[in-house]
């Protein structure tokens, strides 16, 4: 009968008013907005897109959903500073929210402040203690940070809490290699890679595992295992060129390092060893 949009813009209404909102009620005109800015960034043009979602919001300013839809936006522009602006002004809106605070984190992550990251992951785990993606990024910036102990302890909870989670034995694996556990280093991958073999890192991980302790036959093995997954990277092929020549394999060697170089003309080093 043609009383949907009344009725709706009349809720609409009723709730901003209970609100005490200071804008108009437009719920269809919102929605467009909405779609216009994912159109938008879609074809990658996110600077238009951010100035529709600031459209929507003059609609809907304390709309939390908004803000951080304009924070990813930003963040994808590389616009760091202002991405944690919004994101902020959606956490002040809904504190509760574990979403909101993961993303401050890869904000924070962007623009290098890894304290921030670390303590916007806590938040994300306070309100969702089993937030896989945050326990994943915390321990890998543990990690990379060096402190491997408490790197490892949140990958043990991975583990424990998601055991069929590939990338958490690896990880897992790294911070063991780490510590100089080399032993449960190869285990974890080992299970990492039993659980996902289509999973390239675990691999990679043991080559390098064989490499660094000098078992070339093995390692040369490793590095083929890998390229059967992903032949498209230098770097794996230059691994397998260098195992092949310290293990004497000349011919092989070279045809490795030719790969590399075909991949990726710039790497000097692996050129370096091809002459040689």
């Amino acid at each position: 009968y043609g009383l949907d949009e009344q009725l709706a813009d009349k809720e609409d209404l009723k709730v901003l008013e209970d609100r005490g909102e200071p804008c108009l009620p437009s719920v269809c005109k919102l929605e467009e907005l909405l779609e216009e800015a994912e159109k938008r960034r879609k074809k990658g043009d996110r600077s238009t897109a951010v100035r529709v979602l600031d459209q929507a919001l003059q609609i809907k300013p304390l709309n939390d959903s908004i803000w951080l839809k304009k924070a990813e936006y930003l963040m994808e522009m590389g616009r760091g500073a202002d991405a944690l602006a919004a994101a902020h002004k959606a956490a002040e809106l809904r504190p509760g929210d574990a979403g909101t605070w993961f993303t401050i984190a890869l904000i924070q992550n962007q623009l290098g402040d890894r304290e921030r990251e670390l303590a916007a992951y806590d938040n994300v785990l306070r309100i969702n203690p089993g937030h896989a993606p945050a326990l994943l990024n915390k321990g890998a910036t543990l990690y990379e940070l060096g402190r491997l102990e408490w790197s490892l302890k949140v990958f043990n909870d991975i583990v424990h809490r998601y055991p069929q989670e590939p990338r958490g034995w690896n990880n897992r694996g790294l911070a063991l290699k780490g510590m100089g556990k080399l032993l449960e280093a190869q285990a974890s991958f080992e299970k990492a890679h039993a659980i996902d073999p289509d999973l390239e890192d675990p691999l990679i991980n043991l080559a390098r595992l064989r490499e660094e302790r000098g078992d070339m036959p093995g390692a040369i093995e490793g590095w083929k295992d890998v390229l059967r997954l992903v032949d498209s990277r230098a770097d794996i092929w230059a691994h397998l060129g260098t195992c092949l020549m310290v293990n004497g394999e000349f011919e092989d060697a070279l045809t490795a390092f030719d790969r590399a170089l075909t991949l990726e003309p710039e790497l000097e080093n692996v050129r370096k060893e091809r002459d040689e």
